[in-house]
């Protein structure tokens, strides 16, 4: 527990802390701008000794090498050979996979001279093997022009959000074109696309192949709005699940009821949440708090959501690709059904929210909010929803991609806006130093509605 509880106030620390720098200046965060090998190369030599990394900024002195898979072996300490350029020394081997992390949420000692962060970023690339023959490369250059071909038909026509980035989609494909058809192996054409879909901006996007999943944008800007630490501390009658999925008590009284993932696999521990609500039932009042929850399983969701109406209602509206139209007009309002077993609550619902939350959990608070009329309170949500489905592409590249625009019940774009919560409370670092202030105003509601 004390692990857990210490991770999450690192990341309230580390995210407000951003935060605050975010604040205080408008110049830009530093930008790895080249490095050696190439990002995406897959013939890369296997005898180089060291990778060269060059910013755009000249940088502080410090550097953080996070964890990620397929990490090279490090020969030595990294060297800053400029101010903007630095050597890390490495031990490499033929046909291998190798990833290297700069910075990530926890550790940021990649800044520049005046403290902004790099934003997380990642290097991949291959070693080339030492018995590739040309035949196969030409092989696989054939079945990579061809993918490239299918890729063009269906993106950006059938990308949900393409519109929304502002960005020449047309330009970019032609840009990429001869990487993308020149491609040596799937892997390299799969880190050739990872760099044209980065621009998205999209935490939906990713690249499957020979068993490994890129993404190529992960979120940079989320502000953390909780004190799980403090919270956790003070529940009585505390009760959590094995994955630590769900954590529940009364908090000065008031039932509880923290969901940290709607993900797969969790589906019987999202079932004991449900068992813990029916020990509540009897209870006026009840918070449930998803502030640290970035989505899974929609289908879970609504299983929970599910308790807290009697009849079927309506709670998001999503458009789809039509073919006849080439357009996203096929418009389908989701509805939220009552609990299978008939299972109600019918006491006051709070829902705690924030920036955290993104994906089916941003269904679970349109579920809650638009469905069960629940108060949410916090901040707005992170605004990403995409229902991403599989291309599957004849070099055997696999992208998903966002296949639905997800909206407010009334028609409004939930993607890069969020959803707003009913009682919004605009919070800084101190709020959550020695307790959780959007907990502590959920309190104060139910207290004093309760002298009414």
């Amino acid at each position: 527990m004390k692990t857990l509880l210490s991770i999450l106030s690192f990341l309230l620390i580390y995210a407000t802390e951003v935060a605050a720098q975010a604040n205080e200046t408008t110049q830009a965060a530093p930008t790895i701008i080249k490095t050696i090998p190439d990002f995406g190369d897959c013939q890369a030599d296997s005898s180089i000794t060291q990778v060269i990394v060059e910013f755009d900024q000249d940088m502080s002195p410090g550097m953080s090498l996070t964890d990620c898979q397929h990490k090279p072996k490090l020969t030595g300490k990294p060297q800053w050979i400029t101010k903007r350029k630095i050597a890390i020394p490495v031990q490499l081997n033929s046909n291998q996979l190798y990833q290297l992390a700069f910075n990530n949420a926890r550790f940021s000692n990649f800044k520049n001279e005046t403290g902004i962060a790099l934003n997380p970023s990642l290097l991949i690339f291959k070693t080339r093997e030492i018995s590739d023959k040309k035949e196969s490369f030409t092989s696989h250059q054939k079945a990579n022009k061809l993918a490239f071909e299918e890729f063009s038909k269906f993106f950006p026509a059938q990308y949900a959000y393409a519109d929304l980035r502002n960005m020449d989609w047309a330009s970019k494909l032609s840009e990429h074109k001869s990487q993308l058809e020149n491609s040596t192996t799937p892997l390299e054409f799969a880190l050739n696309l990872y760099k044209l879909l980065s621009f998205s901006e999209d935490p939906h996007i990713s690249i499957d192949v020979e068993g490994e999943k890129f993404t190529p944008y992960s979120r940079k800007d989320v502000t953390t709005n909780f004190n799980f630490d403090g919270v956790f501390k003070n529940l009585s009658n505390f009760s959590k699940t094995p994955k630590w999925t769900v954590v529940s008590g009364k908090y000065k009284g008031i039932a509880y009821i923290n969901i940290l993932s709607w993900a797969n696999g969790q589906k019987e521990e999202i079932g004991q949440a449900i068992e813990k609500l029916k020990e509540f039932k009897d209870e006026a009042n009840l918070i449930i708090d998803v502030r640290g929850n970035s989505g899974g399983n929609d289908s879970y969701a609504s299983e929970f959501a599910s308790c807290f109406v009697k009849n079927s209602v309506p709670y998001e509206m999503v458009k789809r690709f039509n073919p006849e139209t080439k357009k996203f007009d096929q418009v389908q309002i989701r509805k939220l059904n009552p609990h299978a077993e008939g299972f109600y609550y019918p006491g006051n619902v709070y829902v705690l929210i924030g920036k955290m939350i993104m994906s089916s959990n941003e269904s679970f608070v349109q579920m809650m909010k638009q469905g069960a009329k629940a108060t949410t309170v916090g901040m707005s949500t992170y605004g990403s929803s995409g229902n991403p489905l599989p291309l599957v592409l004849s070099n055997k590249v696999t992208v998903n991609i966002p296949s639905w625009q997800a909206y407010t019940l009334d028609e409004k774009l939930i993607e890069g806006k969020g959803i707003k919560p009913d009682v919004e409370l605009i919070t800084s670092r101190n709020d959550f130093v020695n307790t959780d202030a959007v907990l502590e105003k959920v309190v104060e509601m139910i207290n004093e509605k309760s002298k009414l």
